[in-house]
Parts: structure tokens; C-alpha cells; sequence
């Protein structure tokens, strides 16, 4: 699959990823450390979280990005993420469960 630059972009600084075609449309991957969602961006409050999948979610409400942070290390962003469905997920019983069926089919995401 030829690669593609990212449509997410700050000004002028792009963000040099991967785009991956999906049953659900194309995903953003394999975004680089130090770009601007690297995961010690400091914008995100991350709060941890009970579940057995999920350590810890954040959003950043002035782009509408949700942050995922399992407990396998890895984290994910989720770009255009209503904030109305980031309270559902937060008061929601299973977290992982949540983010499966409402978030990763219909958004955007990258690895951070």
C-alpha cells in the first residue's frame, strides 16, 4: 500500500505518518515520537480508569482528541471524538467495551 501524508496537520508542521485502508474507512497509524501527539504532550489530563484492558483516558477538548493509554503501554489517539461521547465512555460500566463498539469503528486514530 503506497504511503500518503496524514490530513492532520498544526500550521505548517504535518504529521508524517501511514494511512491504512479498513473495513471502516482509512486509519492514521505509526505516528513518529516527538511529533505533535507525541504521547508526553502535557495538553491531555489523563485519568485513570477501572478496567482490565484501559489504564488510563484523556481528552483535549480544544481539538477533540481522545487519548487512550492501555495497560498493555501502548497509546492510542482518537481524533474528532465528541466530547459528549467521552463522558459516556468515562460513566460507562466497561471501558474497553465502550471504545470497541462506539469509538474505534468511527474514528480516526493513531498510536502515539
Amino acid at each position: 500500500m503506497a504511503k500518503r501524508k496524514s490530513p492532520y496537520s498544526r500550521g505548517s508542521k504535518l504529521i508524517k505518518s501511514r494511512t491504512i485502508a479498513t473495513p471502516y474507512g482509512s486509519k492514521v497509524t505509526d505516528i513518529k515520537k516527538g511529533s505533535m501527539y507525541d504521547e508526553s504532550d502535557k495538553r491531555f489530563t489523563m485519568r485513570p480508569v477501572n478496567s482490565s484492558n484501559v489504564k488510563e483516558v484523556g481528552y483535549k477538548r480544544d481539538d477533540n482528541t481522545l487519548r487512550v493509554k492501555f495497560k498493555s503501554g501502548d497509546s492510542y489517539d482518537y481524533f474528532h471524538v465528541p466530547e459528549k461521547l467521552h463522558r459516556q465512555m468515562m460513566g460507562s460500566q466497561s471501558k474497553g467495551k465502550f471504545l470497541n463498539e462506539n469509538i474505534k469503528k468511527n474514528y480516526v486514530y493513531a498510536k502515539v
